[in-house]
């Protein structure tokens, strides 16, 4: 993955998921604070923000924020997307995948801020790579579902 080099003005949106009710109560607030710091320190201009909140990363038709980003970002309302990380995107390694292009061929590109890093999809390299992640997050979310 490569370091994000979008020019000051980039006009981008922000994405929060927390998992449910009762787990990380604050998550969201900590999460658009991060996300917020991240753009402001590269000139970024917030323009939407899409927000899920109590739902697992293994759903994905019961995601309102995620499917009005994906519709917004087919509208070119932003350049990029800006997360923390890909647990937030997804916990299905294949779907994750399919949200990620979608993104792509809408011509957005997604930013984790937690470790700087332009998500790229460019090669069969770059791509097995985005699999490996995902599918460390899907691994992460069943042990996390089997011990509770």
């Amino acid at each position: 993955m490569a370091r994000p080099s979008s020019p000051s003005g980039s006009r981008v949106a922000l994405y929060l998921r927390r998992s449910t009710e009762s787990h990380q109560e604050e998550s969201l607030d900590t999460q658009r604070t991060g996300a917020t710091e991240y753009c402001k320190a590269r000139g970024w201009i917030i323009v939407d923000e899409f927000v899920d909140d109590a739902v697992s990363r293994a759903e994905f038709k019961k995601r309102p924020g995620l499917i009005r980003m994906l519709n917004r970002a087919r509208d070119k309302a932003f350049e990029l997307v800006v997360l923390r990380d890909e647990s937030r995107l997804g916990g299905d390694t294949y779907r994750t995948g399919l949200v990620i292009q979608d993104l792509a061929d809408a011509g957005v590109g997604i930013v984790f801020y937690w470790t700087d890093e332009l998500v790229s999809i460019d090669t069969a390299v770059d791509k097995f790579l985005v699999a490996a992640r995902n599918f460390a997050s899907e691994l992460e979310r069943e042990k996390i579902s089997q011990r509770t």
